[in-house]
């Protein structure tokens, strides 16, 4: 018996960019909206015949697609033509020649096409608009043309230069060490930012302020405008604080143990919190405070103090009758 068997269809693809051979990427054929098969840019598959569509996704700004009939016995060459891409990467360049890298965005018409990153990134060439969101120093605005592979594009930016400081006294701090955090208030935008004292922070020109965290004591909000190229000295200095310290006189009729206490403030003044241990050294702000004692100790007699700016205040509390 003689039987015939047909040569299934062969099929290969060949990727181009710029004219030059592209090590490609997977084909996948589909029929029907469904993958039928796949295969690798160096091989040669075998299929049936029929219509496909292949797909191939080489990188992101090429994802190509095209039709082919396949042929019984026949040898079927796909060629991809690709759209050409560069390498490129964007470095900032401060007013005191101190340069940054940072993550950012390019744009046309409106529409962002690529993201940006503190290494080379691929996009077709072409003339973009750069952007780079940051609560202190965005960038917008910034046009830039991607002409040739492994570009560094040097982007100027305008900047003045913040730094924050702390009054080294440690007595008028709420925690008994000089803060290592500030918020940096932009007036012009909106919002804040994180900033760590005594390091120049560069800021797009405008206005500004600065505020202490409420843990670590009361301040002022200092504002200012900083110049493209300015830079400025802020000096955070604390209000100035009271110490109190409470204690329990000693007794055998406690209900439980007095290990607590509660101060409010009598003029409105802000507290850094309410809970007093006795004998711990607490600052306050200068003013009248009501100190009661914890109520599941007894009838502990409350006391109104008045708290002086560097003086210690010491209260005793008992309970009644005592």
């Amino acid at each position: 018996v003689d039987v015939l068997v047909e040569a299934p269809a062969r099929v290969t693809a060949t990727f181009i960019e710029a004219g030059e051979p592209h090590p490609g990427s997977l084909v996948t054929a589909w029929q029907d909206g469904k993958e039928v098969f796949s295969f690798r840019a160096k091989d040669e598959a075998l299929a049936a015949p029929g219509t496909y569509e292949f797909r191939a996704s080489p990188n992101d700004d090429n994802n190509l697609s095209l039709s082919e009939t396949l042929i019984e016995d026949a040898d079927t060459e796909l060629v991809f033509e690709l759209n050409k891409t560069v390498e490129f990467m964007i470095v900032y360049k401060l007013p005191n020649g101190e340069t940054f890298k940072r993550n950012g965005e390019l744009w046309q018409d409106g529409e962002k096409v690529y993201s940006t990153y503190t290494r080379f990134s691929g996009a077709r060439p072409g003339i973009y608009q750069h952007r780079s969101d940051h609560q202190n120093l965005p960038i917008e605005g910034v046009e830039i043309e991607l002409s040739e592979d492994q570009q560094i594009i040097e982007v100027p930016v305008e900047a003045g230069f913040v730094t924050i400081q702390f009054a080294e006294s440690l007595y008028d701090y709420a925690r008994e060490k000089v803060p290592t955090r500030a918020q940096l208030f932009s007036l012009d935008r909106g919002n804040s930012a994180y900033s760590r004292p005594g390091s120049a922070i560069p800021v797009k020109p405008g206005r500004y302020a600065v505020e202490g965290f409420g843990n670590d004591g009361f301040f002022d909000r200092p504002e200012f405008e900083v110049a493209n190229g300015e830079s400025l000295d802020v000096l955070m200095t604390p209000k100035p604080l009271g110490e109190l310290v409470m204690t329990y006189a000693a007794s055998e009729n406690y209900l439980s143990d007095p290990d607590r206490g509660s101060a409010y403030a009598l003029d409105g003044q802000r507290i850094i919190g309410g809970i007093l241990r006795p004998g711990v050294v607490r600052k306050f702000l200068p003013g009248r405070y009501r100190v009661e004692g914890y109520s599941y100790a007894g009838d502990v007699v409350a006391q109104d103090v008045t708290v002086v700016a560097g003086e210690r205040t010491a209260v005793e509390l008992r309970l009644r009758g005592e």
